[in-house]
């Protein structure tokens, strides 16, 4: 993802070697082969329809305190994005030069139900499909009492 105070040209982001033109120089296919720039375009395509690759502007905030000025971003991590660590490169521009960098770590990972059903299925499996066949057949009773007909079966 790429957070923007605002748009920027692409010549610039080309020249700070960002956005998905310098994205694209530096892909590359494996095994290789001679249509690499419809891969890589059907690739960033797929990608950016997941919300995986994404630009959004005027998603730095600016605010001025003690005579330094700091900023805000949001991160909108979408529902796709796989669990690990990622690293999080701020750079500072000036003159369309980058004046400052710096790094920070992102973990993301499964919480909550997401996460207990994952640990079940994965770390005690009999409970999980002891579990899941109970759902089963208490959800096929209800619907059967929900939908119930006084004809019978037909």
């Amino acid at each position: 993802m790429l957070n923007l105070p605002a748009k920027l040209p692409d010549n610039t982001l080309n020249a700070l070697d960002m956005g998905f033109s310098a994205l694209e120089q530096r892909a590359t296919v494996i095994p290789e082969t001679e249509d690499k720039a419809k891969e890589l375009k059907e690739f960033f395509k797929l990608k950016k329809k997941e919300g995986l690759y994404t630009v959004h502007e005027d998603a730095v905030h600016y605010q001025a305190e003690d005579g330094a000025k700091s900023f805000t971003c949001e991160l909108l991590i979408p529902a796709a994005m796989h669990q690990g660590t990622y690293t999080i490169k701020t750079l500072v521009v000036r003159n369309n030069k980058v004046f400052q960098t710096a790094s920070n770590q992102l973990k993301v990972e499964e919480t909550g139900l997401p996460a207990m059903i994952r640990l079940l299925a994965f770390n005690h499996a009999i409970i999980y499909g002891i579990l899941a066949t109970v759902i089963a057949i208490v959800a096929g009773l209800l619907i059967e009492f929900i939908f119930q007909s006084k004809q019978g079966v037909h």
